[in-house]
């Protein structure tokens, strides 16, 4: 198997599994279902196409970096009313948070075949990518490259190459990182997709396990 590394990384990003119509959240990482969607676009998949092949991906994310936590808060109003005219019942409000300087390297776990597919696929989208919401774009580079080791190996080593490319470009090193990968136990995430249907949006659970990993030790083991 190969392992596709992708680079998620901008100003803001947003990657919510359970968010309200009023409350709209992110998790602390890139979710399996917002990477499928990011990959779907790419290829130039609608919502109503089918996904099961991107769904059954090995997927695992290395946090470099988990940025902060911002909250934006909007105001609208019914029936076409402006915001000076509308009565109180006609104004509402919501929020929307978002991940702020936050950069992550996925993993994509996959045949050689398809890790070239789908790499020249987030190379030469179909139409715009985003991370998690249209007003977040990523900055380059966002495809890291295809590795032959195993999924958790790969994550470990592209975290540590991010660490030393940002050390020569005057970044603080960061000391630790977090790796978050299918497990049998742990934390239950909501987030393997079955349908982008606007109609039925439909998602599956799936167990992760979150591990802490030093850069020192790791890199002295190795």
């Amino acid at each position: 198997m190969s392992v596709l590394v992708i680079r998620l990384a901008g100003p803001l990003q947003a990657w919510g599994t359970s968010s309200k119509l009023a409350d709209r959240g992110t998790d602390l990482y890139p979710s399996k279902s917002g990477v499928v969607g990011l990959l779907a676009n790419a290829l130039g998949r609608t919502r109503e196409d089918d996904i099961s092949d991107l769904a059954k991906l090995g997927f695992g994310v290395a946090v470099y970096s988990s940025g902060n936590v911002i909250k934006d808060t909007q105001t609208a109003v019914l029936n076409n009313r402006s915001y000076a005219d509308a009565k109180a019942n006609e104004r509402y409000f919501f929020s929307k948070q978002y991940l702020s300087d936050a950069i992550f390297l996925c993993g994509i776990e996959c045949s050689r075949e398809q890790a070239e597919r789908y790499r020249d696929a987030l190379l030469h989208p179909a139409r715009q990518l985003f991370l998690g919401r249209r007003s977040c774009p990523a900055t380059l580079p966002f495809v890291k490259g295809i590795f032959e080791e195993s999924l958790e190996e790969t994550l470990k080593k592209a975290a540590a190459d991010e660490n030393s490319e940002r050390q020569k470009r005057g970044f603080k090193p960061k000391k630790r990182f977090q790796l978050v990968l299918d497990s049998s136990s742990g934390l239950m995430e909501h987030d393997i997709p079955v349908s982008f249907s606007a109609e039925k949006r439909l998602f599956a659970g799936r167990m992760v396990q979150i591990k802490d990993f030093d850069y020192v030790s790791e890199q002295n083991h190795t």
